[in-house]
């Protein structure tokens, strides 16, 4: 595998004429090949880094997600720091997210939707085991590939957690939070659980859950 050192290395291509090919409060994710030997297409992500803070946080990413390997994880291909920015080089999923998917398929066979969501498991498993949080599972971070399998992804606010252990800082995303960090009494695995809980609704249909006013009371429309 040929390595990504400097900008010099990333080659752009296209997906329906444009390089990007997702969003993140981070930036754009676009469409890459190494530049020599062509090898790819893989996914790039930018993240800005203002100050040494920042960079130590994405640089704690990194190491965790360089840890990973499993089929049901989207993996680190490679990675470098250039102009105050990092480049995370990814593996590409060329179907794009779980939560697109689903909203513009007219019609998913129950097999499919069973054997998808198990992988998901598979993967909150394999974390979990490894004394791993990810702390954001929602349908939005979980890819997939050209054969429609699972890649679990965006480690940015995952961190290391054994199951004795109580983790306090408040993150994620609201509609999928549990209970527990709602409420400001830290997150444990049983927190992955719970927004593994609500993404599985998902795969039964157009449910968005919202969350009214301070985030203290959740419900749900079918949409």
């Amino acid at each position: 595998m040929a390595s990504f050192k400097t900008q010099k290395d990333i080659t752009f291509l296209k997906k329906h004429g444009k390089s990007v090919i997702g969003h993140g409060a981070y930036g754009d994710v676009c469409l890459i090949q190494h530049t020599r030997s062509r090898q790819g297409p893989f996914a790039l992500k930018k993240i800005h880094l203002p100050n040494a803070a920042e960079r130590e946080y994405v640089q704690q990413e990194i190491n965790l997600h360089r840890r990973l390997d499993h089929p049901f994880i989207i993996r680190l291909v490679d990675y470098f720091f250039e102009d105050n920015t990092a480049f995370l080089i990814l593996e590409y999923a060329s179907q794009g997210n779980l939560h697109n998917y689903l909203h513009k398929a007219l019609f998913i066979p129950q097999p499919d939707l069973l054997r998808m969501f198990t992988q998901v498991v598979l993967a909150v498993q394999y974390l979990h085991e490894n004394d791993i949080l990810h702390r954001d599972i929602k349908p939005d971070n979980i890819l997939l590939d050209q054969s429609r399998n699972v890649k679990l992804c965006d480690f940015g606010w995952s961190t290391s957690c054994t199951r004795l252990q109580i983790r306090d800082t408040f993150c994620g995303t609201p509609e999928y939070m549990s209970p527990e960090m709602l409420f400001g009494k830290g997150q444990t695995h049983k927190s992955d659980i719970y927004s593994l809980g609500k993404t599985r609704f998902s795969f039964l249909g157009s449910f968005f859950f919202l969350v009214k006013e301070l985030g203290l009371e959740s419900f749900f429309i079918i949409g």
